[in-house]
């Protein structure tokens, strides 16, 4: 929601539904330094406009990684390995190899 996704729950049939125009880079202050919550927002933000700021980022290294491969795809990642991102949003990724 942070980022400007709307989120409707359908009580009847038991769905989420996610749904989004664009999303916008905005400023994310984790609660807990969460690695699914970390690595969630980071793939949102890596095609979200604007910056994205995550504080209090987990920093395992399932998450540099991540980072390290959107960067190959041509994400602009800064602060890989801290517990704070900075993230510019970019129109599109490409391919890459990673290992």
């Amino acid at each position: 929601q942070n980022l400007g996704a709307e989120f409707e729950y359908d009580d009847n049939a038991s769905f989420y539904k996610v749904s989004t125009n664009r999303l916008k880079g905005a400023y994310m202050l984790l609660d807990e330094a969460s690695v699914t919550g970390t690595a969630n927002i980071v793939m949102a933000a890596v095609l979200a406009d604007g910056e994205t700021t995550i504080y209090n980022a987990a920093c395992e290294p399932y998450l540099q990684q991540l980072c390290k491969m959107l960067n190959s795809m041509g994400a602009l990642i800064e602060g890989v390995g801290s517990n704070m991102l900075k993230i510019t949003g970019v129109e599109s990724l490409k391919g890459c190899e990673h290992r």
